[in-house]
C-alpha cells in the first residue's frame, strides 16, 4: 500500500510540475451520507471539511484539470434496534481525492464540471458506540471504545474510487455531489467482529464491509 500511495502522489507531483498552468486554491465543506457495503448497518450523516486545489491543465486541453485536497471526513454507519437501543460506528479520516476532470463554461458566470479518480484515506480517530436499553430492568447501558488502534475494529488505511459533478458560479463558488466507492475491506480480522451484534457479525464475515460515501459540498475558491 505504501508503494501505491507513493506512486500516486509522485504522478500528481510530476503532472503539476510539467503540465500545470496554474493552481487554484480553496476550501470545501459539507454533508456526508455514509454506509458500508452491507444491508445490516444503515447509513448515517456526517461532515467533511478541508483545503482543496484545482490544478489547471488547459495547456493540454482547454477545460482539463485535476481536483485534489485534504479533507477531514466523518464516515461510518449505524443500526437502530428501536426500543432496545442503537449501535454506531463513527470513524474520522484524513482523505485526499485525486480526480481528473473537465469543466465547460455555460456563460461568463456559470460552468459545469465533472471529475473521476482515486482517493486515499487514513483513519485518524473515532468511536464505536452502543446504547442498550434493558427490556426487563429498564436500565440503560452505554458502551464505547476507540475504533482504530491495536484493539480497534477498523483498519486505518482505505482507498477507493470517486466521481464528482457540479456547478461553478462566478469562478469562485462551487456546489458539487461526490460518490466514493471504497475498494478495501475495513475490518481487521474475524476476532474483532465478536464485538458486533450477531446478525451484523455474520454478514461482515461473509461479505467484508467497504466504505460507501456520498458528499454534498460547497467550495470557495480564492
Amino acid at each position: 500500500m505504501k508503494k501505491i500511495t507513493t506512486f500516486l502522489f509522485a504522478v500528481i507531483a510530476c503532472v503539476t510540475t510539467i503540465q500545470a498552468q496554474s493552481i487554484n486554491w480553496g476550501i470545501s465543506g459539507g454533508l456526508n451520507v455514509s454506509e458500508y457495503s452491507s444491508s445490516v448497518l444503515k447509513s448515517k450523516a456526517g461532515f467533511h471539511i478541508g483545503p482543496k486545489a484545482e490544478i489547471n491543465l488547459s495547456n493540454v486541453t482547454e477545460g482539463l484539470y485535476i481536483n485534489t485536497g485534504l479533507l477531514i471526513t466523518q464516515k461510518g454507519a449505524k443500526k437502530n434496534y428501536k426500543s432496545l437501543g442503537e449501535f454506531k460506528l463513527n470513524p474520522y479520516f484524513l482523505e485526499a481525492p485525486i480526480h481528473l476532470g473537465y469543466k465547460v463554461g455555460v456563460s461568463d458566470k456559470l460552468a459545469v464540471f465533472g471529475d473521476f479518480g482515486p482517493y486515499l484515506a487514513y483513519g485518524l480517530f473515532g468511536k464505536m458506540k452502543a446504547d442498550i436499553n434493558a427490556p426487563v430492568s429498564k436500565e440503560k447501558y452505554s458502551y464505547s471504545e476507540d475504533i482504530f488502534g491495536d484493539d480497534g475494529v477498523l483498519k486505518r488505511f482505505d482507498m477507493g474510487l470517486g466521481i464528482r459533478a457540479g456547478f461553478e458560479f462566478m469562478n469562485k463558488y462551487q456546489l458539487a455531489v461526490t460518490y466514493d466507492w471504497g475498494l478495501l475491506k475495513t475490518w481487521k480480522n474475524s476476532d474483532t467482529l465478536d464485538k458486533l451484534p450477531e446478525k451484523a457479525k455474520n454478514r461482515a464475515k461473509n461479505l467484508g464491509l467497504k466504505n460507501r460515501n456520498m458528499m454534498v459540498s460547497f467550495s470557495y475558491m480564492f
